[in-house]
Protein backbone atom coordinates (compact mmCIF):
# COMPACT_ATOMS: atom_id res chain seq x y z
CA UNK A 1 0.00 0.00 0.00
CA UNK A 2 1.10 3.25 -0.89
CA UNK A 3 -0.25 6.67 0.59
CA UNK A 4 0.01 10.33 -0.10
CA UNK A 5 -1.20 12.42 2.41
CA UNK A 6 -1.69 15.99 0.92
CA UNK A 7 -2.05 19.03 3.31
CA UNK A 8 -2.61 22.74 2.36
CA UNK A 9 -0.02 25.16 4.55
CA UNK A 10 -0.63 27.17 7.57
CA UNK A 11 -2.47 30.59 7.95
CA UNK A 12 -0.17 33.24 6.20
CA UNK A 13 0.35 35.73 8.85
CA UNK A 14 4.03 36.33 8.96
CA UNK A 15 6.05 39.35 7.94
CA UNK A 16 5.23 39.22 4.60
CA UNK A 17 2.21 37.46 2.39
CA UNK A 18 4.04 34.90 1.57
CA UNK A 19 5.03 33.40 4.84
CA UNK A 20 3.02 31.38 8.11
CA UNK A 21 3.40 33.55 11.37
CA UNK A 22 2.12 32.72 15.22
CA UNK A 23 -1.22 31.72 14.13
CA UNK A 24 0.43 29.45 11.58
CA UNK A 25 2.87 27.94 13.45
CA UNK A 26 0.92 26.85 16.54
CA UNK A 27 -2.42 25.53 14.37
CA UNK A 28 0.14 23.60 12.62
CA UNK A 29 2.27 22.45 15.68
CA UNK A 30 -0.98 21.42 16.72
CA UNK A 31 -2.39 19.44 13.31
CA UNK A 32 1.62 17.97 14.21
CA UNK A 33 0.42 17.14 17.47
CA UNK A 34 -3.09 15.80 17.42
CA UNK A 35 -3.68 14.28 14.13
CA UNK A 36 0.21 13.36 12.45
CA UNK A 37 1.99 12.04 15.57
CA UNK A 38 2.58 8.24 15.63
CA UNK A 39 1.40 7.62 11.94
CA UNK A 40 4.95 6.21 9.96
CA UNK A 41 5.67 8.48 7.55
CA UNK A 42 8.28 7.54 5.46
CA UNK A 43 8.42 10.43 3.09
CA UNK A 44 8.12 14.28 3.52
CA UNK A 45 7.75 16.82 0.56
CA UNK A 46 7.10 20.80 0.31
CA UNK A 47 6.43 22.79 -2.24
CA UNK A 48 9.49 25.06 -3.82
CA UNK A 49 7.67 28.28 -1.57
CA UNK A 50 8.92 28.70 1.64
CA UNK A 51 5.87 28.63 3.61
CA UNK A 52 4.91 24.99 2.70
CA UNK A 53 8.70 24.01 4.49
CA UNK A 54 7.44 26.37 7.61
CA UNK A 55 4.46 24.61 7.38
CA UNK A 56 6.25 21.24 7.50
CA UNK A 57 8.60 22.10 10.44
CA UNK A 58 5.74 23.31 12.47
CA UNK A 59 4.43 19.85 11.66
CA UNK A 60 7.65 17.81 12.33
CA UNK A 61 7.88 20.42 15.68
CA UNK A 62 4.21 19.18 16.89
CA UNK A 63 4.64 15.48 15.89
CA UNK A 64 7.85 15.11 17.41
CA UNK A 65 8.72 11.46 15.36
CA UNK A 66 9.29 12.67 12.29
CA UNK A 67 12.70 11.40 10.08
CA UNK A 68 12.80 14.11 8.32
CA UNK A 69 15.69 15.80 5.83
CA UNK A 70 16.71 18.82 6.09
CA UNK A 71 15.53 20.02 2.68
CA UNK A 72 12.44 18.22 1.86
CA UNK A 73 11.94 17.48 -2.00
CA UNK A 74 9.50 19.01 -4.55
CA UNK A 75 6.35 16.54 -5.21
CA UNK A 76 6.72 17.23 -9.20
CA UNK A 77 2.75 17.41 -9.66
CA UNK A 78 1.94 20.75 -11.02
CA UNK A 79 1.09 21.95 -13.79
CA UNK A 80 2.30 25.38 -14.33
CA UNK A 81 1.90 27.81 -17.31
CA UNK A 82 0.54 31.74 -17.77
CA UNK A 83 -2.73 30.98 -18.43
CA UNK A 84 -3.03 28.75 -14.84
CA UNK A 85 -1.00 31.30 -13.50
CA UNK A 86 -3.32 33.70 -14.24
CA UNK A 87 -6.28 31.70 -12.87
CA UNK A 88 -4.61 30.91 -9.87
CA UNK A 89 -4.14 34.80 -9.25
CA UNK A 90 -7.97 34.83 -9.73
CA UNK A 91 -8.65 32.55 -7.29
CA UNK A 92 -5.91 34.23 -4.62
CA UNK A 93 -8.11 37.28 -4.86
CA UNK A 94 -11.06 35.82 -4.34
CA UNK A 95 -9.75 33.68 -1.49
CA UNK A 96 -9.06 37.06 -0.07
CA UNK A 97 -12.66 38.46 -0.58
CA UNK A 98 -14.18 35.20 1.12
CA UNK A 99 -15.27 33.25 -2.17
CA UNK A 100 -14.39 29.24 -3.04
CA UNK A 101 -11.37 29.30 -5.05
CA UNK A 102 -12.42 26.22 -6.75
CA UNK A 103 -15.53 27.41 -7.48
CA UNK A 104 -14.16 30.40 -8.45
CA UNK A 105 -11.42 28.63 -11.17
CA UNK A 106 -14.17 26.14 -12.34
CA UNK A 107 -16.33 29.65 -12.99
CA UNK A 108 -13.48 31.54 -14.91
CA UNK A 109 -12.21 28.81 -17.19
CA UNK A 110 -14.02 25.01 -16.53
CA UNK A 111 -12.12 23.56 -19.18
CA UNK A 112 -8.35 25.18 -18.15
CA UNK A 113 -9.62 23.40 -14.69
CA UNK A 114 -10.46 20.02 -16.37
CA UNK A 115 -6.93 20.32 -18.16
CA UNK A 116 -5.07 21.28 -15.57
CA UNK A 117 -6.76 18.49 -13.00
CA UNK A 118 -6.16 15.72 -15.80
CA UNK A 119 -2.40 17.12 -16.23
CA UNK A 120 -1.86 16.78 -12.61
CA UNK A 121 -3.47 13.28 -12.35
CA UNK A 122 -1.26 11.71 -14.87
CA UNK A 123 1.82 13.51 -13.36
CA UNK A 124 0.79 12.19 -9.90
CA UNK A 125 0.80 8.42 -11.38
CA UNK A 126 3.95 8.68 -12.65
CA UNK A 127 5.72 10.10 -9.96
CA UNK A 128 3.87 7.82 -7.72
CA UNK A 129 5.24 5.01 -9.23
CA UNK A 130 8.78 5.53 -8.61
CA UNK A 131 8.08 4.95 -5.10
CA UNK A 132 8.57 1.48 -2.68
CA UNK A 133 5.16 -0.51 -1.76
CA UNK A 134 4.56 -0.02 1.10
CA UNK A 135 5.37 4.05 1.68
CA UNK A 136 3.43 6.43 3.40
CA UNK A 137 4.29 10.44 2.29
CA UNK A 138 3.29 13.87 3.72
CA UNK A 139 3.22 16.45 1.31
CA UNK A 140 2.66 19.72 1.69
CA UNK A 141 1.04 21.92 -1.01
CA UNK A 142 -1.10 24.86 -2.11
CA UNK A 143 -4.90 25.93 -2.77
CA UNK A 144 -6.31 25.17 -5.54
CA UNK A 145 -3.63 23.30 -6.90
CA UNK A 146 -4.96 20.36 -4.55
CA UNK A 147 -8.15 20.25 -5.52
CA UNK A 148 -8.24 20.26 -8.83
CA UNK A 149 -5.91 16.89 -8.25
CA UNK A 150 -8.99 15.64 -6.41
CA UNK A 151 -11.05 16.95 -9.27
CA UNK A 152 -8.98 14.77 -11.61
CA UNK A 153 -9.52 12.17 -9.22
CA UNK A 154 -13.04 12.04 -8.42
CA UNK A 155 -14.62 14.40 -11.15
CA UNK A 156 -15.93 16.46 -8.17
CA UNK A 157 -15.59 20.10 -6.90
CA UNK A 158 -14.55 19.99 -3.33
CA UNK A 159 -14.68 22.89 -0.92
CA UNK A 160 -11.39 25.19 -0.90
CA UNK A 161 -8.88 23.40 2.07
CA UNK A 162 -8.77 25.68 4.44
CA UNK A 163 -5.07 25.84 6.25
CA UNK A 164 -4.27 22.20 7.49
CA UNK A 165 -6.49 20.93 5.69
CA UNK A 166 -6.02 17.76 3.57
CA UNK A 167 -6.74 14.20 1.61
CA UNK A 168 -5.17 11.30 1.44
CA UNK A 169 -4.86 8.97 -1.84
CA UNK A 170 -4.38 5.46 -1.16
CA UNK A 171 -2.88 2.98 -3.95
CA UNK A 172 -3.46 -0.86 -3.57
CA UNK A 173 -1.10 -1.73 -6.60
CA UNK A 174 -2.00 -5.85 -5.77
CA UNK A 175 -5.36 -5.26 -6.09
CA UNK A 176 -5.09 -2.33 -8.59
CA UNK A 177 -7.07 -0.21 -6.45
CA UNK A 178 -6.68 3.72 -5.96
CA UNK A 179 -9.07 5.74 -3.33
CA UNK A 180 -9.14 9.25 -2.77
CA UNK A 181 -10.32 10.27 1.16
CA UNK A 182 -11.24 13.23 1.77
CA UNK A 183 -13.62 12.88 4.66
CA UNK A 184 -11.47 11.06 7.49
CA UNK A 185 -11.49 13.47 10.72
CA UNK A 186 -8.17 12.73 11.03
CA UNK A 187 -7.74 15.26 8.02
CA UNK A 188 -10.14 17.91 9.35
CA UNK A 189 -8.02 20.32 11.75
CA UNK A 190 -11.37 22.95 12.12
CA UNK A 191 -11.45 21.46 15.81
CA UNK A 192 -7.87 22.41 16.74
CA UNK A 193 -7.95 25.90 14.80
CA UNK A 194 -11.28 26.46 17.37
CA UNK A 195 -9.59 25.65 20.14
CA UNK A 196 -6.45 26.99 19.35
CA UNK A 197 -8.37 30.78 18.14
CA UNK A 198 -11.84 30.88 19.82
Amino acid sequence: MKIFEFRRHSIKDGPTSAMIGPKGYALARAVGEQQLRGRGFTHFFASTYFRTHQTLSAFTEGAGDFRLKFIPEHAPIYVNSVEIQNMLDVCAKAEKRGEDMMQTALAHDPDLVQRTSMNMVNQFLLWSGNFPDPMNALIVGHSPSLEFLVYGFKEMAIPGLKECRGFRIEMDQARRSLEVDIYAHDLDPSAIRAMLFP
